[in-house]
């Protein structure tokens, strides 16, 4: 079983910290830079100062949800990196907190890597339109924010508007799952992505094939194991990192932005690789 020096937890967490506030930097600053989404064919679409089904421009909209989206992402790995540090010794909180990061960062990641302008709109629009799934059906009402200030509509008539959106361009819904977003954005980064995903989300939902990784038979609890905390991690930095890269390459920022984000990934890539350096290696050769 690894154990973690109490030095490299600290560099450890601090990599996570740093990644984390980064990217929500970024995130932040492409909504007060106003920088638009650079899309293949953006400039020839008719739909992205048309008003959607939010209150506000197509674009915007597809902005706003992205910087929230990103900003959840990073909450949830300075959870992570404060639990991980924590002498109480968490062990599934951390596989709940990692999941989450990389669930967010799954999504934005999809509507990052679409190939056409349209097909940011539809991927947009469908995750919009499957998170409401089942709030229909126990009847409820969404609020949104745009234009004409906050607005609560029941979510049967929401989705109907984010329907009658894309029809009005002869554009579909398509499917949106989580569990493939998530699986596919950690395949863009490891072989083994379904059983990591797998692993992660058994442990968030107590499962006991799961949960047996952190059991100390002898004292009857669980308890922290340093390999795990060390992965999820390193899950969320390079799941951070590998996403908001895609996003700088498509808001385009300023250069001081640009800058900063790069400086910081480098350094916390290095931190990372010498932590995983001493743990596979632990005793100096020679």
């Amino acid at each position: 079983m690894v154990e973690l020096r109490d030095e490299d937890r600290r560099a450890l967490t601090a990599g996570v910290l740093r990644i984390v506030k980064a990217s929500s930097a970024v995130a932040s600053s492409s909504q007060r830079g106003q920088w638009e989404v650079i899309a293949p064919d953006l400039g020839g679409v008719t739909w992205k100062e048309q008003r959607a089904w939010d209150g506000n421009s197509a674009l915007d909209s597809i902005r706003f949800v992205l910087q929230r989206t990103m900003l959840a992402a990073s909450e949830q790995g300075r959870g992570l990196a404060e639990l991980s540090r924590s002498s109480f010794g968490y062990t599934v909180a951390l596989a709940t907190l990692a999941r989450g990061s990389v669930e967010a960062l799954s999504r934005a990641n999809w509507v990052l890597s679409s190939g056409s302008a349209d097909e940011m709109l539809i991927r947009h629009a469908s995750l919009e339109y499957a998170d409401l799934r089942y709030p229909l059906q126990h009847g409820l009402a969404v609020r949104h924010q745009g234009k004409d200030g906050d607005v609560w509509v029941a979510v049967d008539a929401y989705r109907q508007r984010v329907e009658a959106f894309l029809a009005g361009y002869g554009l579909r819904i398509v499917k949106a799952g989580l569990t493939e977003l998530a699986t596919n954005l950690m395949g863009e980064i490891y072989n083994e992505a379904p059983q990591l995903y797998s692993g992660m989300s058994a442990a968030a939902h107590g499962q006991g094939w799961a949960t047996g990784n952190f059991f100390d038979n002898e004292k009857q609890a669980l308890r922290r194991d340093d390999q795990m905390a060390i992965e999820y991690c390193a899950y969320v930095i390079e799941a951070t990192t590998h996403v908001t890269d895609k996003f700088l390459a498509a808001f385009q920022p300023d250069r001081a932005s640009a800058e900063r984000w790069i400086s910081e990934r480098h350094q916390v890539d290095l931190m990372l690789r010498v932590i995983l350096q001493r743990r596979d290696n632990p005793f100096p050769v020679g």
